[in-house]
């Protein structure tokens, strides 16, 4: 629909007109309602008393509802979010992609839980799950699942429990529906399918999740207004995309196409070009019949590889709450589970313990109503079994765990069945194990891929087929648009929309003498200008996402509230802000080559930072000297108006990708034992928003604030620019991988540090970037086709991957395996890049 939108509405060109651009629409059916995938699988629940609820089947959320996510802009557009989730402290909210605390929690044996110990567990597992995705850039990883790692983290952590057995063997129940709340999330029946190393690809925009007050149908309701008329075709299921081939229609005398969708009533539509955007489910059940002729061998594979899951939705109505007034999230714990063990019992008498509990939806007039939700085989059964088993079933459950065996029933109960609904077979893709990103931007390859007759054939869009945002509704709206705009530029249209149109870059600078290409130097230059658009959290894909300092009204705000903040704190770790005890930890000491480390030290001494700790987070290397220097600093200084507090507070400060959250983590393994603490204040995740207070220590009491990446409002330099985007600070796909591998190739080479060449076996050092990348990509076998025009016609060679050796090499630096550099080696010694 992205796509319909995109290609209808480009602002430098006229409208196509219903004659050019046909969008049949396939239809599914859950139990006996017909819904219409167009509109996000939205079905309107109309209550007894007539007055209108409305209650969402499909897309529930907008996940990270901020400026840098195309859903929410075009919501916060057709005025359909409320004032909540329009402002600006929503948007600023960091959730880390967590789902917040229950207001509620019940033991299957009728009792309450403490909502402490849920708080307590949460903590552990949400601090374990943000280590998962510290193994992006590792060459390898053992154990292969997130589910794995989880686990074997959390054997250890048991080690440390002192409490009774009848404790422990809760805070297991607690964690087991954690993993069954991340199954739900990720859409899988176990994170043990869901792969560890691509697992932190998947970026989390920021801002507190939200709702259509009037159902999610609203915004599409709101783009199908804004397209033509009669070019929406509904009720027809294709039944087979012909491609490739040379296909006539009587309306278009003496044109061929080379596409022809065949739909299952036996209409035909001839095309030039094809969008398909079935759910990934779809393709796997189908995946010999669907294309004539069959798929390349690569992208069947893809579609093999990738994961995909079922969540499903039960919704429950009652005719009055049996919950409190101010009750948002009922958790469920079932007290005989435990994530530490494998059996699993007949799925006939346990179905039910895989629901993670219920969300108290909006209340309207005569109607209360809770929707469950339950991923995974357990979810599939649910959909075999009848609407009263269902029904009857969750109504014993809920008598179990309140311990009211005489709660009134509900009165109506309506559920989703997205794996037995056949044009979905499921809920939305994960990257399984034995899968990476790559299957995704495989699916996403258009077809033919050989480059043989005409291009651009058939496209794919679809949450599936976007590399970091696959599983949302922004992701695939991303990916409509994306494939528009290669459509667009296949036929020499200026591509984008006003929707989703990049700012315009800003003035450029004086160009700045150095290694980097002039062309490096822009797209620099264009992704600082992006950054100012929308301050967030450093993301892989939107290049708004880059900067969370003073650029733009958010970015400021954000920095204003951090300097408001120091009235809070005793000591700066990373970056000075005023007059408070400064200390500069320089994390990654293990990737950086310390031959001149009492240089950097009397350098920064000159700076006026006196107080340096080098350290190692990921092994805990002289984390153990943060706290005590700290403790000295803080008690050597004067402590203004926090003379009268007892514990010690702590403001950490970095750009983003230094390892924050690391340090953070390592502090609490060394003198807690524990990982990151819970987050404290009033309302759960709104401190997040800046920063959050995490304990740290006991003896002293300390506290720790947080705070969200931030970097200078401007580049100094490109030499600058090129070396933060070589530590991950930059986004490498608005630099360009290729630059990015030149750069730090001449970096190497310049500084004699020779690590690749045995690395990739090369035999020499080379300063041709093309020579190395393509000696890369053969040793890897990363090679792709293109199409050479020559004079006798087109012919089709096989060439290296360029894109895929430069990001290995880039890859190789981050992990260490070139061995220990320092970028900034010429600083320390007086001179600049460009000299000799």
């Amino acid at each position: 629909m992205g796509w319909a939108q995109a290609q209808c509405f480009s602002q430098e060109v006229a409208p196509l007109s219903p004659g050019h651009l046909w969008v049949p629409e396939v239809t599914a059916t859950s139990k006996g309602s017909k819904l219409g995938s167009l509109a996000g699988f939205v079905l309107c629940l109309r209550c007894r008393d007539k007055r209108g609820g409305v209650v969402e089947v499909g897309a529930h959320w907008i996940h990270g509802p901020s400026q840098g996510n195309p859903v929410f802009q075009l919501a916060a557009k057709y005025g359909l979010l409320g004032e909540k989730a329009l402002s600006e402290e929503n948007q600023l909210i960091e959730t880390g992609g967590h789902v917040g605390l229950p207001s509620v929690s019940y033991a299957s044996s009728g009792v309450s839980v403490s909502l402490e110990l849920v708080a307590e567990m949460a903590s552990l597992f949400y601090s374990l799950i943000d280590q998962t995705r510290e193994f992006l850039q590792a060459a390898e990883t053992t154990p292969p699942s997130v589910g794995e790692y989880l686990k074997e983290k959390i054997r250890q952590h048991m080690a440390g429990w002192t409490e009774d057995e009848e404790t422990k063997k809760l805070k297991l129940a607690i964690l087991k529906n954690l993993f069954n709340v991340e199954c739900c999330v990720s859409g899988t029946h176990s994170m043990d399918l869901v792969a560890l190393a691509p697992f932190g690809e998947y970026t989390v925009l920021p801002g507190l999740d939200c709702t259509f007050p009037e159902g999610y149908q609203g915004l599409t309701d709101c783009i199908m207004a804004s397209l033509p008329k009669d070019v929406m075709v509904f009720d027809k299921p294709v039944m087979t995309i012909h491609w490739n081939g040379s296909f006539r229609e009587a309306s278009a005398p003496g044109e061929t196409f080379p596409v022809l969708v065949e739909c299952e009533d036996g209409d035909c539509f001839p095309a030039h070009h094809v969008v398909v955007t079935v759910p990934l489910g779809f393709f796997k059940k189908h995946l010999d019949t669907f294309f004539e002729p069959p798929l390349p061998t690569e992208k069947v594979e893809a579609i093999r590889k990738i994961g995909f899951g079922t969540n499903n939705k039960i919704f429950l109505e009652f005719e009055e709450p049996f919950w409190e007034p101010d009750c948002q999230h009922i958790q469920v714990v079932w007290e005989d589970t435990s994530p530490l063990e494998d059996t699993a019992p007949e799925l006939q008498d346990a179905w039910f313990k895989k629901l993670i509990g219920f969300w108290v939806l909006p209340p309207f007039q005569a109607s209360h109503v809770l929707c469950g939700f339950i991923a995974g085989l357990e979810s599939e059964f649910m959909e075999t079994l009848s609407d009263e088993d269902v029904l009857r079933s969750l109504t014993q459950v809920l008598r179990r765990v309140t311990g009211n065996p005489q709660l009134p029933a509900p009165r109506s109960m309506l559920r989703s069945c997205w794996h037995s609904a056949p044009y979905t077979r499921g809920s939305y893709s994960y990257v399984a194990v034995g899968s990476s990103g790559d299957d995704m931007d495989r699916l996403a390859q258009p077809l033919p891929s050989d480059g043989k007759g005409a291009q651009l054939q058939v496209l794919f869009a679809g949450e599936a087929t976007h590399r970091t945002f696959y599983s949302t509704t922004h992701g695939a709206l991303l990916s409509g648009w994306r494939e528009a705009d290669r459509l667009m530029t296949l036929s020499n249209r200026p591509p984008g929309i006003s929707a989703h149109k990049a700012p315009s870059p800003a003035p450029s600078p004086p160009p700045v003498p150095g290694p980097a290409p002039a062309l490096a130097a822009k797209r620099l230059l264009r992704a600082e200008a992006a950054s100012c658009a929308c301050a967030g959290r450093a993301g892989r894909v939107e290049p708004r996402n880059l900067c969370a300092g003073s650029h733009g009204p958010g970015g400021q705000v954000r920095l204003k509230k951090m300097q408001s903040s120091l009235k809070l704190v005793d000591c700066i770790i990373e970056e000075t802000l005023g007059l408070k005890p400064h200390l500069l930890v320089l994390n990654k000491m293990d990737l950086a080559d310390l031959k001149e480390q009492q240089k950097i030290i009397r350098h920064l001494e000159r700076e006026g930072i006196k107080h340096v700790v080098f350290t190692n987070c990921v092994k805990d290397e002289n984390v153990k000297q943060v706290i005590p220097t700290v403790t000295e600093l803080v008690g050597s200084s004067y402590r203004y108006h926090r003379g009268e507090h007892v514990e010690y507070c702590i403001m950490v400060i970095g750009v983003p990708n230094v390892g924050k959250s690391s340090l953070i983590n390592s502090l609490r393994r060394q003198h807690l034992r524990k990982g990151k603490a819970t987050r404290v204040g009033s309302e759960p995740g709104i401190t997040r928003a800046v920063m959050s207070r995490i304990q740290v220590c006991e003896r002293p009491l300390m506290f720790l604030l947080d705070t969200p990446g931030v970097l200078a409002p401007r580049i100094p330099s490109v030499e600058t620019g090129l070396k933060l985007a070589l530590c991950g600070t930059v986004l490498d796909h608005l630099v360009g991988e290729e630059t990015l591998a030149d750069f730090l190739l001449y970096t190497l080479n310049r500084h004699q540090l020779l690590g690749y060449v045995q690395h990739y076996g090369l035999g020499e050092a080379c300063d041709d970037i093309a020579s190395v990348l393509k000696r890369v990509a053969v040793k890897l076998r990363k090679t792709q086709k293109v199409k050479v025009l020559t004079g006798t016609g087109n012919v089709n060679v096989i060439q290296p991957d360029y894109p895929a050796a430069a990001r290995d090499f880039l890859r190789a630096f981050r992990s260490g395996l070139l061995g220990p550099v320092m970028l900034d080696r010429d600083f320390l010694q007086g001179r600049s890049a460009e000299e000799p």
